[in-house]
C-alpha cells in the first residue's frame, strides 16, 4: 500500500512539475519577446517572476525522489511463491 501510495504522489509531482517547467519557460521566454510582464514590474518583483520555473523543477525533483522510494520499497502485498510444486509427495 506504501509503495502505490508512494507511485501516485511520485507520478503527480513529476507530472505537474515537468510540464509547469516547460509551461513557464515557454511563458517566460514568450514574455521576455513581446516585453510586456516583465516590464511593467520594478525591479525586485521582476525577480519572483523566475520563482515560478524553480518552484516547478523543485516540484519535479520532488516527484522523482518519491518515484524512485517507491521502486526500491519492497512489493509487501504480493505472495511470495516459496515451492513451485507444494505437493512433491504425489510426483513419481
Amino acid at each position: 500500500m506504501k509503495r502505490r501510495i508512494f507511485l501516485a504522489i511520485g507520478s503527480t509531482l513529476l507530472l505537474i512539475g515537468g510540464a509547469g517547467v516547460v509551461v513557464a519557460l515557454a511563458w517566460l521566454t514568450a514574455d521576455r519577446l513581446n516585453g510586456s510582464l516583465v516590464d511593467a514590474l520594478d525591479g525586485p518583483a521582476a525577480k519572483l517572476v523566475y520563482l515560478l520555473p524553480t518552484l516547478m523543477l523543485v516540484l519535479a525533483i520532488a516527484g522523482a525522489g518519491f518515484l524512485a522510494s517507491a521502486i526500491t520499497i519492497s512489493p509487501s502485498e504480493m505472495p511470495i511463491k516459496r515451492h513451485m510444486h507444494p505437493h512433491l509427495h504425489f510426483h513419481a
